[in-house]
């Protein structure tokens, strides 16, 4: 019974075994069958005549890779040439020429088709039709290697048909390696000359040699090196040979390009010579619009638009008489079948009168609807831009949606925020919504590239600053704006601070100078220079600390500059009272940088002071010292005397301590001193009375001034007497500290005096004239020297200076006629007086004479 079931078993199994075997021999069947199919559909493409060149080629190529099909493809090739069947056997041979490493399956990846399809593209080889033959020889390339010796056979072979010969040989040409080459060598002797000439023309392209080939120097001098090598060594070296020869034609069109370069340059300077020599616009127009309408060659066409893109950016091309003409010329290129000539159109409207070129903003909205190449539509997008036509919008939007063009997003974007900048109340608040939704987006599209984002947000600015759009700036825009203050692209961050300060406003300069962040501190000066700008803008007192650290240690000159001028922005914002606080922290520091803002500060408090002066404020005493001694001070040391003496003067009509008073009294005096004029010297006269009584001393001040000043110098002695006119002459005597001063000072003024009417007789006698301000500078010096003739013939004139001698009690001059002497006259030197030790060569002493009865 036990064994009953095990054969009963075993008979199971048995089926079972059988049964699967059953089923896949019928699915390997099935498998066969539809394989068998699909070759069979692929065959009929490839025989169809009605079925596209291309399709059939590719379906040929696809039956060459799949070996089961190899038989088929052998069946057309065995076909008589006839029609069609001459195509299909070209385009299988094409198809195996065409055949790229790795298409066809092998274990070294390189195609080598079995021996199979030797003898059938060999007798290709020999068809009638060239095309045939011509693709029969390549594809034999293809095969084993074995169809060299075959072909090199056949081309030796002097029975056979000649123009199989030459298919064999165009065949060899065709095949790399030595065996090839020496095969063409052997028959360069031929009987036949077709069959030697084939072969030397073989040979120049297989070791890439100048045809014709120079069959005795290939035989004596390459035939032998080929002999000697091997297949390898062969091999390398034709490599060689192709390298250099490939580098050699390469070198030749380089010299080729380089030569119609210079022909080129050589005409279109010509042209432009041409150009400029024409006289006047419109026949400039006329010159370039003939390049435009009448030439065929494109080159001519955009070097004359090129130069019509460069003209229109000149100021009366914009504004002059042709720009109605130069926009007729234009429009109709906007959608030129090149793709030069559109660009160019639309770069130069966008340079030509706004008003007046914005007539093309709809020809170029529609070739851009069109327009597919991606530099086209960035420079028609840049130009509608500049016309802030709002229509782009949508088309912009759209573009920007699709684009993967870098130029294009950039120019898309910059586009956007022009046009919202520069129609805010014509655009609906439905775009601005769709703006501000797509520019986060392609923001983070295109993060990678530093320029596309570093242009959002400079869009992104643009539409903030529109009051219109700002609540919608608020919500897409924050969060992008104030991340790019970290961002770690230049770019990106400086345009993040603009941004930032254009949405944000005041709020912006916690989030720029609060620590860790403080971009006054970022290592790139455009950042810094944006920032500053910020604080320029909105900053307060509360920024000025800031500020000057920065300052400190600023080393961009630029960028200091601009600290000291925002500085400067804000201390004017405020109060002389808050001016005079911070002023205050300067005024014992010893920098170069600290003083010179203790400068600009005081110079603004003083303006704060004049203003609130001028508004019927009062103002403290202290702050108004305080803003005069320092602006005084810094002009003396910048050498600015007349600004010094104006703040001393201020200073002087204060309500201030006497013995203060008398100190700037004293500057004032030694700077008029310095450099004196009449309206200074009025001025220290008054000073000088004031003066005196307090500090006897100050007209030593005088008396040093006039030391300095040589009486042997006629200009130093006009102005040694115009000091003395006017400071010492009109002082009565109870000024004087004593009487020894007194006697010291006048006699200064009558030797003075005594060498000016010298002076002047000398002149008289010399030219017949006298000079009338050195006379009124004489009446002036001793007012009994009055009564001048100034309008009498010379005889008169000299008698009243001999007169004016006379009052002085003064001794003659020499008579004209003897020898002039080289100083002018000095007074004769005085008798002692213990009272005035002065010895100083330069101190003029008084004047003695017998007839003087004070000298006696």
């Amino acid at each position: 019974m036990a064994h009953c079931n095990r054969l009963k078993i075993l008979a199971l199994i048995f089926l079972l075994i059988k049964s699967s075997w059953f089923i896949q021999n019928i699915q390997a069947q099935e498998i066969a069958s539809e394989a068998s199919t699909k070759i069979d559909v692929m065959l009929k493409v490839v025989l169809s005549e009605d079925t596209p060149l291309e399709l059939r080629l590719a379906n040929a190529k696809l039956l060459l890779q799949d070996p089961e099909a190899h038989p088929a493809l052998l069946d057309v090739l065995n076909l008589p040439d006839n029609g069609n069947h001459t195509v299909a056997k070209r385009i299988i041979a094409q198809a195996i020429a065409t055949l790229k490493n790795g298409d066809y399956p092998s274990p070294e990846g390189k195609i080598h088709l079995p021996l199979t399809f030797i003898e059938p593209l060999s007798n290709a080889l020999m068809s009638e039709n060239v095309e045939l033959a011509s693709w029969s020889a390549k594809a034999l390339v293809r095969c084993h290697g074995a169809v060299a010796e075959k072909l090199s056979d056949m081309a030796r072979d002097s029975n056979q048909i000649l123009t199989h010969r030459l298919a064999a040989i165009n065949a060899l040409a065709l095949i790399p390696g030595r065996d090839s080459v020496l095969a063409l060598a052997e028959i360069l002797n031929d009987n036949q000359p077709q069959v030697q000439n084939q072969a030397a023309r073989g040979l120049a392209q297989m070791l890439y040699l100048p045809e014709p080939l120079d069959i005795t120097m290939f035989q004596e001098r390459i035939l032998p090196q080929v002999r000697e090598m091997n297949q390898e060594r062969f091999l390398l070296w034709q490599v060689d040979r192709k390298e250099a020869y490939i580098q050699n034609l390469n070198d030749q069109i380089s010299q080729y390009k380089q030569k119609v370069t210079f022909w080129q340059k050589k005409y279109f300077d010509a042209k432009n010579e041409q150009f400029n020599l024409l006289p006047d616009s419109r026949e400039k127009l006329n010159f370039l619009n003939k390049f435009l309408t009448d030439s065929s060659e494109n080159l001519l066409r955009v070097w004359a638009l090129q130069k019509i893109a460069a003209w229109s950016d000149t100021a009366y091309v914009r504004s002059g008489e042709i720009t109605d003409d130069l926009i007729e010329l234009l429009i109709p290129l906007i959608n030129d079948p090149d793709k030069q000539i559109r660009a160019l159109s639309a770069v130069s409207l966008g340079k030509l009168n706004f008003d007046k070129a914005s007539s093309a903003s709809v020809a170029l909205l529609e070739q851009l609807q069109k327009e597919e190449d991606p530099h086209v539509q960035a420079m028609i997008m840049s130009t509608l831009g500049t016309f802030g036509y709002a229509p782009t919008l949508d088309v912009a939007l759209k573009i920007l949606d699709s684009t993967d063009s870098t130029e294009v997003v950039i120019y898309a974007t910059r586009a956007i925020g022009r046009i919202c900048a520069a129609q805010p109340k014509t655009i609906p608040a439905e775009q601005i919504q769709k703006i501000a939704v797509q520019l986060p987006k392609v923001y983070s599209r295109f993060y990678e590239s530093e320029e596309i984002c570093s242009e959002i947000i400079q869009t992104m600015r643009r539409i903030a600053e529109q009051e219109e759009f700002r609540k919608q700036a608020e919500k897409d825009f924050r969060d992008i704006l104030i991340k790019s203050l970290d961002d770690p692209r230049v770019q990106v961050r400086s345009q993040g601070v603009y941004a930032c300060t254009r949405l944000l406003r005041r709020d912006v300069l916690p989030l720029l100078l609060t620590e860790p962040r403080n971009m006054l501190n970022d290592e790139e000066t455009t950042v810094r220079f944006a920032v500053i700008l910020a604080a320029e803008t909105f900053g307060g007192p509360n920024q000025l600390d800031l500020l000057r650290e920065r300052l400190l240690i600023e080393t961009d000159r630029s960028i200091a500059q601009r600290i000291e001028e925002t500085l400067q922005t804000i201390l004017s914002s405020m109060n002389f009272k808050q001016i005079y606080q911070y002023a205050l922290r300067y005024q014992n520091s010893s920098g170069e940088i600290e003083q010179k803002l203790l400068q600009d500060t005081i110079r603004i408090l003083w303006d704060n002071i004049s203003q609130a002066r001028s508004a019927g404020e009062s103002i403290d005493p202290e702050i108004e010292l305080f803003a005069l001694s320092h602006l005084a001070e810094t002009a003396e040391i910048k050498n600015q005397p007349d600004q010094a003496l104006k703040w001393y003067q201020n200073l002087l009509k204060l309500s201030l301590p006497q013995a203060q008073k008398d100190g700037f009294r004293e500057k004032f005096l030694s700077l008029t001193l310095n450099q004196p004029d009449s309206d200074k010297l009025v001025s220290a006269e008054t000073e000088l009375k004031e003066l005196l009584p307090h500090k006897p001393a100050a007209l030593e001040l005088i008396r040093q001034s006039c030391e300095k000043l040589k009486i042997t110098d006629q200009q130093e002695l006009l102005i040694r007497a115009r000091i003395i006119a006017a400071l010492i002459s009109p002082l009565p005597s109870s000024k004087y500290p004593n009487i020894e001063s007194e006697r010291f000072w006048k006699s200064q003024i009558s030797a003075i005096t005594s060498a000016l009417i010298s002076q002047q007789e000398k002149l008289l006698a010399e030219t017949g004239k006298v000079d009338q301000d050195c006379i009124h500078l004489i009446q002036q010096l001793d007012a009994r020297l009055n009564q001048f003739p100034f309008d009498t013939e010379p005889e008169k004139q000299k008698e009243a200076l001999i007169k004016f001698r006379q009052i002085l009690d003064l001794p003659m001059a020499s008579p004209p006629a003897e020898k002039p002497e080289a100083d002018l006259p000095k007074a004769p030197e005085p008798k002692p007086d213990k009272t005035d030790n002065n010895t100083d060569e330069n101190v003029v002493k008084p004047v003695e004479s017998s007839t003087n009865p004070r000298a006696n």
